[in-house]
C-alpha cells in the first residue's frame, strides 16, 4: 500500500469557488447559423461597392494625372519661352556652343 501524503496548502493558491449566476440569466439560443445565401450576398455587395470605390479612386487618378501633365507641359512652355528671351536662336539650332560670327571690317579709302 502506497505511503499517504498529507496536502500542504500554499498561501499563494486560491480554491476556486463556484459562481452564482443571477436570476435574470438567460442561457444562450440554439439559433441555426445564417444561411450561406446571405453571406454570399453581403461578400458580393462589399465586392461591388470595393468596385464602384477603386472605379471612383481610379477616375480621380486619371484626372489628376491630366492635370499634372497639363501643368508640366505649361511649366516647360514657360521655361522654354524665358530661355528664348534671354538667348534667342539657342534652343533652335543644335550648337550648344554659340560663337559670333566675325564681320570682315569694311575698307575705308
Amino acid at each position: 500500500m502506497a505511503p499517504k501524503i498529507s496536502l500542504i496548502i500554499s498561501p499563494s493558491l486560491f480554491i476556486p469557488e463556484p459562481i452564482t449566476l443571477p436570476y435574470e440569466y438567460c442561457s444562450l439560443t440554439l439559433e441555426t447559423p445564417k444561411p450561406l445565401e446571405e453571406v454570399f450576398e453581403c461578400i458580393s455587395d462589399i465586392k461591388t461597392s470595393s468596385l464602384n470605390h477603386y472605379e471612383h479612386l481610379n477616375k480621380k487618378f486619371l484626372i489628376w494625372s491630366e492635370r499634372l501633365k497639363q501643368w508640366e507641359a505649361s511649366a516647360e512652355a514657360r521655361y522654354l519661352y524665358e530661355i528664348r528671351k534671354i538667348a534667342p536662336g539657342y534652343l533652335d539650332t543644335n550648337e550648344r556652343l554659340l560663337q559670333p560670327t566675325l564681320t570682315k571690317p569694311s575698307s575705308t579709302p
